[in-house]
């Protein structure tokens, strides 16, 4: 039987009676086209019918209102509109009929991912069987997207795979039968995923047919299994603790590396017939093309619109001079230059130094040169793909995360739905660095990240901003329901526990600020800032804390948030702690009395906090001690330490600051080092 795409043979049991699913091994797909065009005009209506089912779980499923008899009807409406679709022809929509019927098994909840392709999936049948729409209309040749195989025995992986791959725009076949595999590879896809986990030497069977966007899933990374996975074809191996969002990237960066037609080459050298010919050639690839006379006309070009390749046809100087320029300059280093030369003229070994990383000459085989060319930009299209990985974390860096939030930007306006954006920052991160070292700060990095990779899935963008800040992008949520869902893995990562190296427990809190488009912007860079400004505020707050743009106290948007501030009479002192300390990279700020001390930090709305207060007693106005009890009062403490200083150091002014509420204290005179140690420790403290 010859296998149109896409088509799944699966079949998953109907709700009522429950039964494990069959054996895939021994089921066949069903004929397709074999009724009669009077047959398919007496099976619309009941077609109708369960179609409008369909369609009414998905509505429900969007109010949360679906309950378990609208989602079992809908289940076996699917699975009836499959089997009717699919004898007339209508395999793409008897694809989406299956999918609809995988989603509504069993009891679970479903994803807002899962409601987002069930919705996708109800709307694309509509327009499947539309009436203006013939069977030949829904075949291998219209199917939009591009075409992914998934074989796994893992279901609920695949699923998963499905899912994200639906929502990046690719259709996908599923099938966990070798043979049924086999006829897929037949049907010519454009993308694989092989889960291998179990026998990493089923690839040398499937040698010569997998494509070369082809993602194996291996348990293993021994040499032997490397070379099979090779000799087979496989363009990536993933591990198989592999997420489904990380199988599709991989996907979508093999596939992205094959398409020319965005790809940006630069041809350097005068006129004639060398540069004409290889222009003509570049561009039947698919790829842009400008061509430079000289390296001062390409420069500015160069460093504004980053091609992804240089090929040179003029002399030596030039060349090396080109390629000397790129490697010095961080922009532009990793830029793969091809030479081609007069023949027999140049110094390939000077060239190779300079930074080419091809030489070759002018009178060699063009489709040879072309074949270069071809392989310089794929190989140069992944690398730029892997760059905007965080290697760390494993997620979206800056780069990364703007081309999905575009992705998801441009979704949300075609759909006429909200996106909310949210800036998450670690808490104490700079001090956590300081205290325990950066391989704690990198445990506490990969803890979030990973903590966050499976909050957030589906249809939502987790990425790495850089520095301790994550980026989360939020499909169809609106700021209150962003919150809800932020707060609720926050209060989670507050239960994971690090160890430092002295064996000292360290637990992680999380601030976030949250703004969504349209209300805050209609730009994803507007609704980025407003995110920050809330972040800002949630920091200033004292941290842990996630707030939204509507939550941000107007009275809080002047507030200044610093590391100390130094209450003390005498400039001299002061001036010297405030130096001291700024020395240290902290932000300080200094008060001389203690009226504008209560005003400032403690009062109905505070213009200053800070998380460590160095407080001197003998203050004009109210002294230290009531400027302690004050500020108790107000709630400072909560988010303060505050370390006390007097003029001596008697048992009772001691227990008189601490009752107070200080949390250290110092008697002059004080040695400056240790004050400054202690204000460290303070620091650390609170952002633990």
């Amino acid at each position: 039987m010859e296998l149109t795409w896409p088509v799944s043979v699966e079949r998953v049991p109907r709700p009522s009676p429950p039964s494990p699913p069959p054996s895939f091994g021994r089921e066949r797909a069903p004929e397709t086209g074999t009724a009669t065009l009077p047959d398919w005009q007496r099976a619309l209506p009941e077609t109708m019918v369960r179609l409008h089912a369909v369609e009414a779980a998905a509505a429900a499923a969007v109010e949360e209102e679906l309950t378990a008899d609208q989602r079992g009807r809908a289940q076996l409406a699917a699975n009836q509109l499959a089997e009717t679709v699919m004898a007339f022809g209508y395999v793409a929509a008897a694809q989406r009929a299956r999918s609809v019927e995988r989603m509504l098994a069993g009891t679970q909840p479903l994803t807002d991912g899962k409601v987002l392709q069930l919705c996708e999936d109800a709307v694309a049948l509509r327009q499947e069987l539309a009436p203006d729409r013939s069977p030949a209309s829904a075949t291998l040749g219209d199917t939009p997207g591009s075409r992914l195989v998934v074989y796994s025995s893992d279901a609920e992986w695949s699923e998963q795979v499905r899912t994200e791959a639906g929502i990046r725009g690719l259709d996908t076949f599923q099938t966990r039968d070798l043979a049924t595999l086999r006829q897929a590879l037949d049907a010519t896809p454009d993308a694989v995923v092989l889960d291998l986990s179990g026998d990493t030497s089923m690839a040398k069977l499937l040698e010569g047919q997998l494509p070369v966007a082809t993602t194996a899933v291996v348990s293993t990374y021994q040499l032997a299994d490397r070379l099979a996975l090779v000799d087979a074809g496989i363009g990536r191996v993933l591990q198989s603790d592999t997420l489904p969002r990380d199988a599709v990237d991989a996907v979508v960066a093999l596939l992205g590396s094959q398409r020319l037609e965005d790809a940006r080459v630069i041809l350097l050298g005068e006129q004639g017939p060398l540069v004409e010919a290889l222009e003509i050639r570049v561009v039947e690839l698919g790829a842009a093309v400008r061509c430079h006379a000289s390296v001062v006309d390409l420069w500015e070009e160069l460093v504004d619109h980053r091609p992804n390749l240089i090929v040179t046809a003029t002399d030596d100087e030039e060349v090396t001079r080109l390629a000397r320029l790129l490697r010095v300059d961080g922009r532009c280093a990793d830029l793969p230059v091809i030479a081609v030369t007069a023949d027999g003229t140049a110094d390939p070994t000077a060239l190779y130094r300079a930074g080419v990383d091809d030489v070759v000459e002018a009178d060699a085989e063009l489709t040879q040169v072309i074949e270069l060319i071809r392989g310089r930009l794929i190989r140069s299209r992944l690398r730029r793909s892997d760059a905007e990985v965080d290697q760390l974390t494993g997620l979206p860096n800056e780069t990364g995360a703007r081309r999905s939030v575009e992705r998801l930007t441009a979704l949300a306006r075609r759909q006429e739905r909200p996106l909310a954006l949210a800036v998450v920052q670690i808490d104490g991160f700079g001090r956590l660095n300081e205290l325990y070292g950066r391989n704690l700060g990198d445990d506490a990095l990969q803890a979030t990240a990973a903590h966050l990779r499976q909050a957030f899935r589906g249809e939502d963008v987790a990425a790495r901003l850089g520095a301790s800040e994550f980026l989360l992008a939020l499909y169809d949520s609106s700021c209150d329901t962003a919150a809800e869902r932020i707060r609720s893995v926050v209060q989670e990562l507050r239960e994971v526990q690090l160890t430092a190296p002295n064996g000292v427990p360290v637990r992680l809190t999380l601030s976030a600020g949250i703004a969504s488009l349209p209300l805050d912007g209609r730009e994803p860079r507007a609704v980025r800032r407003a995110a920050s400004e809330a972040l800002r505020h949630a920091r200033a707050s004292g941290g842990d804390l996630v707030l939204t743009t509507a939550e941000v106290d107007e009275d809080q948007r002047d507030q200044v948030q610093v590391d100390v501030v130094v209450v003390e009479e005498n400039d001299v002192v002061a001036s010297t702690l405030t130096e001291a300390f700024a020395s240290r990279g902290w932000e300080v700020e200094r008060i001389a009395d203690g009226q504008t001390a209560l005003e400032r930090l403690g009062g109905a709305h505070p213009s200053l906090r800070a998380r460590v207060i160095v407080l001197d007693v003998d203050l004009p106005g109210p002294d230290g001690y009531v400027v302690l009890r004050r500020l108790a009062g107000a709630g400072v403490l909560r988010h303060s330490r505050v370390i006390v200083v007097t003029s001596s150091a008697t048992e009772a002014q001691t227990l008189a600051a601490f009752e107070a509420g200080a949390t250290d204290h110092v008697s002059k005179p004080f040695s400056l080092p240790v004050l400054v140690e202690r204000v460290r420790t303070a620091l650390v403290r609170i952002a633990a």
